[in-house]
């Protein structure tokens, strides 16, 4: 019935509200006589006589010549965008209908332009690119009502751009779902092809025949009512085709980004006059979330085709290393594009030698939004084959960068790692000073000296005082930008921004790199660092008083001009057309308030894979409202969830359920294929797809925050408890939970633990509370007076010889901690457990004994007749949440945890990399301690930050209250693709099955193993750990020795939750991140 009411007060504003636009002169309000009439169909109480007449009037609608058929598609372009996910009007043959309308507007030119039916082909292809851009049956509908034809010929631009551009929208929405895709590739070279020629000539188009027409009595008048619903005058209209022309080129990468993410097409895509194109379609000023072309260039990056062709294009090479040493929104997708070229042996030295100079600036890049260690990747990724190379290279320059490189992350690094505390500071004081007399040279004109001793002090200071190397780069390049050599201040600047927390923050370096570019006539990222640099300079608070400093508002102002997207098309026309300059001087100040507005709001510019999407027209109160709630509301890192059926392309991708839009009439597309942003806080290899929830930022996908810095502080929105945080999970939690575009943020975290705080977790911002839960007077005198607490994080449990014990045990932690929190939180909002897959197959003791539930396990499957600890702790939970109103819960179910803590119970990581790491010292091969039927079987595991964002997601989104959650990286596995993996991490080359057929057991292999880890932690500096502190023989065994189980996700990605892992790339990243804090070699 809502829907009902929403639809009829729709048609009722459409039918009495009277505008400008001349669509709206046609009289609705006259008593109808017509059987057939859409308006009065709608208003019929009876529901299946309304069904009934609906489905005649899109019968005949087609057929119907009436001057009120504009009214009836704009009222149903309007109950389409704002209810696209409602099923009546697809069920009962608007898509036909559309189809047919279309298609008669092409055909019938007298028809199209008689009355005001010159606007029904536009709303027709909006209609069915609105209805098909959530439900995959909606877009199967679609598709056997015949909508692929009529809307290609649109998109070959049959009437005109404006049509073309929701033809390519539809069409893309279409070619995203695996079901409807091959349909459209029915007319794959055609398709392709004009997206292609559209992407590349779409600019030119608007501005000839739009933008560049000076007299608005020579525009098209339904292109203006389109653009401007009759409000506003010249300029709004330039700026809305501005905008529609960024969202034209857009939606037509997106649909090329459908072919290629399948490697269809890759022949055309790849042509070298089209990458070249692609390296400047940025998407312009008003483009705050798209890629764009550098998008479609990565996921070309992931085909063997794709990286010849682009490695081919020393153009399109070049442009990819400008993007990596910028801080553009886009920075990430560079640096991936060039490490996949590098890692192909194929495309390797060709790539290299372009590229090296510029990544070398990068090595010393911790991390970058929620990526970490990405110039340890990297650096890697350049010295494979170090030896190798540095014979094959024909370049002195490019051997001396990789001699750099060398020196600073291997020779000097391992020079360094002895140097003891007090020559560290001693070399802070020697290099201060050094610093000063750089300083009073400086200020005394001689540039040559002061340049030198930066250098001098460069080299001396240590690469762990990274604050001082940030001022020292900093310094130095201001000597070389005063000496004109700009190519080495930008090399500087970046180090610096590189080293500096968080990266891309360091006001002074972004002020002179953005100088720099602008010597060298890099105009975006000249821009991009002048508005980063502008936000370290602004407070929210006070953003009315504002105070640009001049010289930026300069650069910002020349810089927007220079990179507009019609700025060639202008001054060409500009040279015959001087009538035009007072109108162009009051657009580019538009322009430039626009931009100012832009950052004075301080938008995070956040990646995310979402639909195309497109608003109705509202008015100016509305929109201003609408932008409010959604930078209140949005959960940040990715937004807008997809339905299951949604096309999940490999490798693809930074907590609503819905997507947001930030303006009238916004359609962006947000990037939803061609985004692939970091699945976690790891080195930069996981990727992921669909429309984004935040989640992905890391996982991704993902999501790109922008740094901001000066903003003042204003609070806590939500405090943590996470019981268990020195635990695999725990600790991921207590890495995620901080950073500033998690949702519900910011956070404040309360960490629980039982041992005293170890080395590895001091750098969480955490306030680390040392508590035995197991005891209730502890557990009351410490955690009772956390009253701020609004969200529980229950991710710990301790482990006894029988289950019967096991239920003691974690019923009495559980409740501890319930009962001293629950009543003295009167903010509390909700309570996340974690348990696991023993929910399905019964504790250890009895695995085997009983009969488990046939997989694929999914939520809904009744309880084990067994005891099982989980099932009472999912009843304290329910029993304790019930005693106060409004406090909501979740429980997630983990399979085996990929992740990183010493501390934890059940650490497959750390235990498999002690044995290889032992393996490797004594010469022996990498046995699987595990079956065979093991080893060939289908399996899954957990990323820890994977089941950390999803606890979040469930602890802040309200569709996910209440509920049980599997939660697995969402791919399958052998691991005897995984253990060839792991061996090579620890450098085995010989490793899988014993030859005898003979199960290994690890608790067997290890019992005298302890004095060779002894000598391994010695040798390799490595945390002091006794092998059994960081061995779980046992549960290894048990892991690799058991039947493989599946456990099903569909529920969570129903409620909204769509992360996910490549299981390959979380396993290298784990073992990554153990070797990075020393606990195996």
């Amino acid at each position: 019935m809502d829907s009902l009411k929403k639809k009829e007060k729709i048609i009722h504003t459409i039918t009495t509200t009277s505008s400008n636009e001349s669509i709206n002169d046609i009289n609705t309000e006259q008593s109808c006589i017509n059987p057939s009439c859409f308006f009065c169909t709608m208003k019929e109480p009876n529901s299946m006589i309304r069904r009934a007449g609906l489905q005649r009037c899109f019968k005949e609608m087609p057929s119907r010549d009436s001057q009120a058929l504009v009214m009836v598609l704009s009222g149903l372009w309007n109950i389409a965008m704002t209810q696209p996910d409602d099923p009546e009007f697809p069920s009962l043959g608007v898509f036909r209908c559309m189809a047919s309308l279309i298609q008669k507007g092409i055909d019938n030119k007298s028809w199209l332009l008689k009355d005001q039916n010159i606007y029904i082909p536009y709303y027709a292809a909006h209609i069915i690119g609105s209805y098909t851009m959530n439900k995959a049956k909606f877009a199967e509908k679609a598709v056997q009502s015949g909508v692929i034809p009529p809307l290609i010929d649109l998109l070959r631009g049959k009437i005109s751009w404006v049509e073309q551009r929701v033809a390519v929208r539809a069409l893309g929405h279409l070619a995203s779902y695996e079901k409807t895709f091959d349909a459209v590739a029915m007319y794959e070279e055609d398709v392709v092809k004009s997206a292609m020629q559209l992407a590349s000539n779409c600019l030119e188009v608007v501005y000839t025949k739009f933008v560049g027409v000076p007299d608005a009595k020579e525009r098209l008048g339904y292109h203006r009512d389109l653009l401007t619903r009759g409000v506003g005058g010249l300029d709004t209209e330039n700026r809305k085709a501005e905008e529609w022309a960024c969202q034209l080129q857009r939606w037509s990468l997106y649909l090329l980004n459908c072919f290629a993410c399948k490697e269809r097409s890759l022949n055309l895509i790849c042509r070298q006059e089209f990458l070249k194109d692609l390296c400047e379609m940025w998407g312009g000023l008003v483009n705050h979330e798209s890629p764009a072309g550098v998008g479609l260039i990565r996921i070309l990056c992931y085909s063997k085709h794709g990286r010849k062709s682009i490695a081919e294009s020393k153009e399109v090479v070049i442009r990819l290393c400008h993007i990596s040493r910028s801080s553009d929104d886009w920075q990430y997708i560079g640096i991936d594009c060039l490490l996949l070229l590098l890692k192909d042996q194929d495309t390797r030295f060709k790539v290299l030698e372009i590229s090296a100079s510029f990544l070398v600036d990068l090595v010393e890049l911790r991390s970058l939004g929620d990526r970490s260690n990405v110039g340890e990747e990297i650096a890697r990724v350049l010295l494979l084959d170090y030896k190798q190379i540095m014979l094959k290279l024909k370049s002195n320059e490019v051997q001396r960068v990789m001699q750099e490189i060398w020196d600073l992350k291997v020779e000097r690094r391992k020079r360094e790692k002895t140097m003891p505390q007090e020559m560290v500071e001693e070399r802070r004081v020697l290099v201060g000073l050094i610093k000063q007399q750089g300083n009073h040279v400086f200020c005394l004109g001689d540039i040559e000296e002061a340049l030198a001793k930066y250098t001098e002090a460069l080299d001396l200071c240590p690469l762990r005082l990274r604050k001082e190397r940030v001022v020292l780069y900093s310094d130095r390049a201001q000597c070389r930008l005063l000496l004109g050599d700009p190519d080495a201040a930008i090399s500087d600047l970046t180090r610096a921004l590189c080293l500096s927390t968080p990266a891309n923050s360091h006001s002074k370096s972004l002020w002179r790199r953005s100088q720099a570019f602008d010597i060298k006539s890099l105009a975006k990222e000249s821009l991009m660092d002048c508005v980063m640099f502008l936000n370290s300079c602004v407070k929210a608070e006070t953003a009315k008083g504002v105070k640009i400093p001049y010289h930026a508002a300069r650069m910002i102002s020349k810089q927007m001009e220079a990179s507009w997207i019609f700025a060639n098309l202008e001054s060409k026309a500009s040279r015959n057309q001087s009538s035009k300059a007072q109108e162009s001087e009051n657009y580019g100040k538009q322009k430039f308030d626009e931009m100012m507005r832009i950052m004075i709001e301080r938008k995070g510019l956040i990646s995310r894979l979402s639909t195309i999407r497109e608003e109705p027209f509202m008015g100016n109160e509305e929109v201003k409202r609408k932008m409010e709630r959604a930078r209140n509301t949005r959960p940040s890192w990715n937004l807008q969830v997809a339905t299951a059926d949604r096309f999940e392309f490999s490798k693809l991708a930074p907590a609503s359920s819905t997507s947001w839009t930030q303006g009238q009439d916004q359609s962006e597309p947000h990037s939803k294929l061609y985004h692939h942003p970091r699945a976690t806080s790891r080195p930069a290899r996981q990727y992921r797809l669909t429309k984004m929830s935040w989640w992905w930022a890391g996982a991704i996908g993902a999501a790109k925050q922008r740094t901001e810095n000066g903003g003042a502080f204003r609070g806590h929105q939500s405090v943590a408890l996470v019981i268990g945080v020195t635990g695999i999970v725990g600790n991921s939690l207590a890495e995620i939970l901080p950073l500033s575009d998690t949702p519900g943020g910011p956070w404040k975290i309360y960490g629980v633990a039982r041992r005293p705080r170890p080395n590895w977790n001091l750098d969480h911002p955490v306030e680390y509370i040392q508590c035995d839960i197991s005891n209730m007077a502890d557990t009351q005198a410490k955690l009772s007076k956390l009253t701020d607490v609004t969200h529980i994080f229950y991710v710990t449990w301790a482990l006894r010889f029988t289950e019967a014990e096991n239920i003691e045990a974690n019923n009495l932690m559980f409740r501890n901690v319930l009962q001293a929190v629950i009543p003295n939180a009167p903010n509390l909002k909700h309570v996340c457990l974690q348990t696991g897959l023993k929910h399905y197959v019964g504790p250890f003791e009895l695995v085997g004994k009983i009969k488990p539930h046939d997989t694929p396990y999914t939520e809904d499957l009744p309880r084990l007749s067994a005891p099982n600890f989980y099932y009472d702790l999912e009843d304290i939970l329910a029993g304790e949440v019930a005693k106060k109103e409004g406090v909501t819960w979740s429980v997630h179910r983990p399979h085996t945890i990929l992740g990183f803590s010493p501390y934890s119970l059940m650490n497959i990581m750390g235990t498999l990399c002690v044995y290889a790491a032992i393996c490797k010292r004594e010469g022996m091969p990498l046995l699987f301690p595990g079956t065979e039927s093991v080893w060939n079987a289908y399996s899954i595991a957990s990323d820890a930050d994977l089941i950390a964002e999803q606890e979040i997601w469930a602890a802040v989104d309200p569709n996910a209250r209440n509920e049980a959650f599997n939660i697995h990286n969402g791919d399958v596995f052998k691991w005897k693709h995984l253990w060839k993996i792991l061996a090579e991490q620890f450098g085995i080359e010989k490793y899988g099955l014993p030859e005898s057929g003979k199960k290994v057991s690890l608790t067997e292999l290890m019992k005298d193993k302890g004095t060779v880890w002894e000598k391994i932690v010695k040798d390799n500096q490595l945390l002091p750990n006794k092998l059994e502190e960081v061995g779980v023989w046992w549960f290894a065994d048990f892991v690799l020795g058991a039947e493989s189980i599946i456990s099903c996700m569909n529920k969570s990605k129903e409620h909204g939750f769509l992360g996910f892992r490549n299981s390959k790339n979380s396993l290298i990243s784990w073992v990554d991140k153990l070797k990075a804090h020393k606990i195996v070699p």
